[in-house]
């Protein structure tokens, strides 16, 4: 029994193997949304196998695999000097220490990755004890023997081992096309480096309109501050316009009102000042009344605007044809991918301990593995890609749950996967 954690769906994901695959089923136990929110997988376990039992009744006793999100794991690299390996191991320990000042609360597990003259550089991939521990206590309530952990991003990899093309030791990008979601991997020689997700899946491969990033990617909070930003800076533009216009007319005013000129040229009495003063007070009354009816037309003028979202158009130049055929638009969707797979490839070439990328494994669904038969090479110069579908594991339900399905058939692939 394999039980996988669906956040964003707010559900347990809960597969029972079976010897033959066309027999494997997956049931969907769900939880309270709220619970999502707060982020506890204790608590959604609890909630959803509550649920789960009121229905069925109880398990019975059986071993679990469970398989974490990657979100609970990190992976970091530590580069120490190289010396001796008696020596290393304990400064590598010392180090790991001075970094972590939680160490103790932390599982993990470690591995050389880059072993030079100078330096010798350990991955370590960590999670907390606390929630492992949390999730065996709620499965031992319900009869269920937690006997192995790891993460989505290992247990996938395992299942495009086993059912993709031949990886070798290749350091491959491995990107897993779901419905929804796309969970990419950067493995080699073994070992999962690290991985990162993107929020939409084949459903943006459209057959008959053309899907761009801000179709994709709602950024609704920071395009407001952006407009917000723009209005506040013309209207105190515009506020620093009228007082300058407004004192350079008093000032012209002033200057050419003969009586001013006369009263500064002459002493005032006390009686002629205070009801001069009288006068000047009672006229900026007046005058702020009157600024206080414009500004109340104006407030309801601004209630009445509504702002826009306007999408960026590009200039014809920039602009690529319209295609004409189903299969042309998925082609021009899948650069959704393809931008995002080139950034991702020119990441590790910057980074100091992510491997080159030597090709990059895309997962599809059979429906669109024509893609690997079309022209679209040419946009990634020296990166290559391939396309597969586990359409050969004989069961759909495999193919949108690699990683629960790889947690079975893989297990100790991946140096760094099991807790």
């Amino acid at each position: 029994m394999i039980f996988g954690v669906d956040v964003k769906n707010s559900r347990i994901k809960l597969m029972r193997t079976q010897s033959q695959v066309e027999k494997i089923v997956v049931e969907y136990l769900p939880f309270d949304d709220e619970l999502a929110l707060r982020g506890n997988i204790a608590e959604m376990f609890e909630s959803a196998l509550s649920i789960y039992v009121k229905e069925h009744g109880d398990f019975k006793s059986t071993s679990v695999t469970l398989v974490l999100p990657n979100n609970l794991v990190a992976i970091d690299a530590i580069t120490l000097p190289t010396m001796k390996k008696s020596v290393l191991s304990d400064v590598y320990s010392t180090e790991f220490k001075t970094l972590y000042k939680n160490h103790t609360s932390l599982q993990s597990k470690s591995l050389v990755i880059k072993s030079t003259k100078m330096s010798t550089t350990y991955l370590v991939t960590m999670i907390q004890k606390k929630i492992i521990a949390d999730i065996d206590d709620v499965l031992d309530k319900y009869n269920l023997n937690l006997k192995l952990t790891t993460f989505a991003a290992a247990a996938t990899a395992d299942a495009v081992i086993a059912l993709g093309p031949k990886v070798g030791k290749h350091n491959t990008m491995i990107v897993d096309v779901k419905k929804e979601e796309t969970e990419i991997v950067f493995y080699g020689k073994d070992i999962i480096y690290g991985f990162s997700s993107l929020p939409f899946g084949y459903d943006v491969l459209k057959k008959d309109s053309v899907i761009n990033d801000s179709m994709v990617y709602f950024n609704e909070v920071s395009e407001l501050a952006v407009i917000n930003a723009k209005e506040s800076a013309k209207s105190k533009s515009l506020t620093m316009a009228i007082d300058l216009e407004e004192d350079e007319e008093v000032s012209k005013d002033v200057s050419s009102d003969p009586q001013v000129m006369e009263t500064s040229k002459t002493e005032l009495s006390r009686d002629e000042f205070v009801k001069l003063m009288q006068e000047d007070s009672k006229t900026k009354e007046e005058d702020l009344e009157d600024d206080d009816l414009e500004l109340e037309d104006i407030k309801v003028e601004e209630s009445k605007k509504t702002l826009t979202r306007k999408i960026k158009k590009y200039p014809k130049f920039m602009q690529r044809e319209e295609p004409t055929s189903e299969e042309e638009y998925i082609i021009e969707n899948f650069r959704l991918f393809q931008k995002r797979i080139l950034l991702y490839a020119k990441h590790c070439e910057l980074s100091d301990y992510l491997p080159n990328v030597d090709y990059v494994l895309v997962h599809f669904p059979e429906q669109f593995m024509f893609l690997n038969n079309k022209d679209i090479q040419k946009n990634n110069k020296d990166l290559e890609l391939k396309f597969f579908s586990s359409v050969n594991a004989n069961n759909g339900i495999v193919s949108e749950n690699l990683d629960l399905y790889g947690s079975k058939i893989g297990r100790l692939t991946t140096k760094n996967s099991i807790f």
